[in-house]
């Protein structure tokens, strides 16, 4: 694999919510050793305030594909993306929590009326 296909399958897995940001920063220290200064190209990131949302992240992913491929843009790539999945996840986690505590206040009620009607 070469440095080029290896930052498109970084980024294809920032996209994917794949990495943390400690795997991403693995994944980073591999391909700087193996492709040494071809690793990264030179260039700054303006960073985004946040909160960060998906499509910040898919900003991110077209300026890569503009071209911006420096070693801190990865990082911050890989900060976000840690970010939104983990509120993506959180999210997805209390969804299904309401859930089940409307179908058990459902079921509570249920049996309040069953027991009304049959006093």
């Amino acid at each position: 694999m070469d440095n080029i296909q290896a930052r498109i399958n970084f980024v294809d897995k920032v996209m994917k919510g794949q990495y943390s940001r400690a795997e991403a920063e693995a994944e980073l220290d591999r391909m700087e050793q193996e492709f040494g200064e071809r690793a990264f190209t030179t260039g700054k990131v303006t960073r985004k305030s946040k909160p960060w949302s998906m499509e910040d992240l898919k900003d991110l992913e077209r300026d890569f594909m503009a071209s911006a491929s420096s070693r801190k843009f990865f990082e911050y790539m890989a900060e976000m993306s840690e970010e939104v999945y983990r509120k993506k996840r959180q999210r997805k986690k209390l969804a299904i929590f309401g859930g089940i505590a409307a179908a058990i206040a459902l079921v509570v009620a249920v049996v309040a009326l069953v027991r009304l009607f049959h006093s």
